[in-house]
């Protein structure tokens, strides 16, 4: 009898604590985002996609984009695909009119990778709280959300494809302190100022 009652308090352990496991990335019906993932270098522009699928009929969306913000500077979000989108700081709102069961690019995130970007990937991605997608009848849904990410590469090389430092190797003054007449035989005086 000591077996049988051990038996079944360890089943109903296991029962109890398997009901708190989670099944699967998303709810059903659930809808997926996805951001996309690009490349960049320090001072340049960029452009991260939002993407929707699954959508099972949507009236409102409302995220808060989330990203590095000594890395990427955001200076710009569109709607696309769904017209509406209404953003402040680093929060953006789309409601339609009616529930909407469009699929594909929803927004661009602009983005300016700063300066200062050290090189390597920094993540870019959306939170969407509970109740801030839904639809007409006030169901509510959680997306399943794909972050993406920008990749800093190195230093920007001037448009013209000239590098920045000099052919002499890194000389900026003439040898002689600044009295070195211009190549072209021209008057040009120094910028420091020598003869």
């Amino acid at each position: 009898m000591l077996v049988f009652k051990r038996t079944v308090s360890l089943f109903l352990c296991l029962l109890l604590c398997a009901a708190f496991l989670p099944f699967g990335a998303a709810a059903a019906g659930a809808p997926l985002v996805s951001l996309s993932d690009e490349t960049a270098a320090p001072g340049e522009e960029v452009t991260v996609t939002v993407d929707l699928a699954e959508n099972p009929g949507l009236m409102v969306m409302a995220f808060h984009i989330s990203y590095d913000h000594s890395v990427l500077e955001l200076i710009g979000a569109a709607g696309v695909g769904l017209s509406g989108w209404d953003a402040s700081g680093d929060n953006i709102l789309w409601l339609g009119n009616r529930d909407s069961d469009f699929n594909g690019t929803i927004l661009r995130l602009v983005f300016r990778v700063q300066e200062s970007a050290p090189a390597g990937e920094t993540p870019v991605t959306l939170v969407c709280g509970a109740g801030d997608m839904g639809n007409y009848n006030e169901e509510t849904f959680v997306p399943a959300i794909t972050a993406g990410s920008v990749t800093v590469t190195g230093t920007t090389a001037p448009a013209d494809g000239s590098t920045t430092a000099p052919a002499d190797g890194g000389a900026t003054a003439p040898a002689d302190g600044g009295t070195t007449a211009p190549a072209d035989g021209g008057t040009t005086a120094p910028a420091d100022g020598g003869t």
